[in-house]
């Protein structure tokens, strides 16, 4: 029986947002790849004629795309200090920290890959598999295959494009995920006729109606039909039939009942430099016009048959030479009056509101920004990253626990427990934000010069990292401190 798969609503409707930040990550080579999509024709009426491609193609050209969202994601990621960290997992499981996910990627590697995705779309899947289908070829569904190919438990990451419906529910008494289905897609490459072929499947990981855990995968046969490959696997621990989905979201905030449906703490940094990119292709398409525009008036009726020849086009350019015909011959050369102070106005806008959302914007050193900026800067990234840490560190003790599960380390029932044992704390250090002292020094002399009150500088003081707590609180004890009488 062949079978139709669509998208839920609220999974579709985000895949072409997904797609952007995507590509926004990728640079700008894969922006301007897009073309139109990311960057539309400023040609409403024409876009598909020589002329009108040809000026659309000058417009993309003069477009600056520039990676601040990368390079948000990369300072991020290096403030989470994973060089440092080393994990300590018990001997039936260390083999995960060289090797996560039976490829080769390391289990630092793993949680690099569930911060970033996170930062980016807001949520990331892992699982953990065990013999089971997750680790087979996309094209088989073969257990055969499986238990050849996967002798330990590994974590498999799916991203969030790739879940393609799911569904919570109270099974076994808890309120928990009941179902999943992936979307898998890869390459098959045949040596002998050098040719590559997409190829996709869908896995599904679900309870049954007894809240028994069970895999199965549905394939394109033969008339590129999908039909489900197989019966139901079922996945047993001990001989017991396991009753939960060996499963974990991570991301910067808890996940229960529903997946969220907003972005990442990235999405409105990428849409702020794709607005960027836009305003500059318009910008440069203004500087154009500022160039002198030659007309060349005294052709004769005949003359204007060969006007598109001899100009290579039918319409009048600014900036360049253009000839009419007219009684008498004149040239007339003309220049565009204006200003471009909104465009300047705009770039160093956009830039201080990237700044204030946390973005990274390398030309802009500690010296150019006020201090009162970088606090703004350090608390919005920290504010998304203590969670993100807690959320990753739940994330990937649960699945190190899946692990010893399945080694037999730890049956399904203590799992929770076996957990909260495992030491994988992960490093904090970039919560501290370091005050600035040059700043805190004209605080205090300003009021020293009587420009400031003292509440005015302990507030001041507060936003540069001096001090911690409530400022009535500050000032009592600061009124409080008994004075040296130290003799000298």
């Amino acid at each position: 029986m062949s079978i139709t798969i669509q998208y839920d609503q609220k999974l579709g409707e985000m895949l072409p947002e997904i797609s952007k930040i995507r590509t926004v990550l990728k640079g700008a080579y894969a922006v301007k790849k897009t073309e139109q999509t990311l960057l539309p024709s400023p040609n409403q009426v024409d876009k598909s004629s020589a002329q009108a491609t040809a000026q659309y193609d000058k417009y993309l050209a003069g477009a600056e795309f520039d990676d601040y969202t990368k390079q948000t994601l990369q300072s991020m990621l290096g403030k989470l200090n994973l060089d440092d960290f080393m994990p300590e997992l018990d001997s039936s499981v260390d083999y995960l920290v060289n090797d996560a996910d039976g490829d080769g990627l390391s289990l630092k590697g793993l949680v690099e890959s569930l911060a970033s995705n996170a930062l980016a779309v807001k949520w990331h899947v892992a699982a953990v598999d065990f013999r089971g289908l997750q680790s087979v070829a996309l094209e088989s569904a073969s257990l055969e295959d499986a238990e050849r190919e996967n002798p330990r438990a590994v974590i498999k990451q799916y991203p969030r494009e790739s879940v393609v419906m799911y569904n919570f529910a109270t099974i076994n008494g808890v309120k928990q995920l009941s179902f999943i289905m992936f979307l898998e897609v890869g390459v098959k490459f045949d040596p002998e006729s050098f040719i590559q072929t997409q190829v996709k499947s869908y896995l599904v990981l679900a309870l049954d109606e007894n809240g028994d855990y069970y895999q199965q995968k549905y394939v394109y046969g033969d008339k590129d039909e999908l039909q489900a490959d197989g019966d139901r696997n079922y996945v047993t621990v001990n001989g017991e039939p396991l009753k939960f989905i060996p499963i974990e979201f991570a991301s910067d905030c808890e996940i229960e009942s529903d997946l969220p449906e907003e972005m990442g703490f990235l999405s409105p940094i990428a849409d702020l430099c794709l607005h960027r990119y836009n305003v500059s292709a318009d910008y440069k398409e203004a500087l154009r016009k500022f160039v002198p525009t030659t007309d060349v008036f005294g052709m004769n009726e005949q003359d204007v048959e060969a006007f598109a020849k001899i100009n290579g086009r039918g319409y009048r350019a600014i900036g360049q030479t253009n000839i009419w015909p007219s009684e008498n011959v004149r040239i007339d050369t003309t220049s565009t009056d204006g200003s471009l102070d909104s465009f300047e106005k705009y770039d160093e806008a956009s830039k201080q509101k990237i700044r204030s959302l946390g973005g990274v914007i390398p030309e802009y050193s500690q010296g150019d920004t006020s201090a009162t900026e970088a606090m703004i800067n350090a608390t919005e990234q920290n504010a998304v990253l203590n969670p993100l840490v807690s959320g990753i560190e739940n994330a990937v003790k649960n699945l190190i626990a899946y692990c010893a599960m399945f080694e037999g380390q730890v049956s399904q029932e203590e799992v929770s427990q076996y957990a909260g044992s495992i030491n994988f704390d992960m490093p904090r250090e970039f919560a501290k934000i370091q005050p600035n002292t040059e700043a805190g020094r004209f605080i205090l002399e300003m009021v020293n010069n009587r420009v400031m009150t003292r509440e005015q500088a302990v507030k001041g003081l507060i936003k540069l990292g001096w001090h911690e707590g409530d400022m009535e609180d500050i000032l009592y004890d600061i009124e409080n401190i008994e004075p040296d009488i130290t003799p000298v």
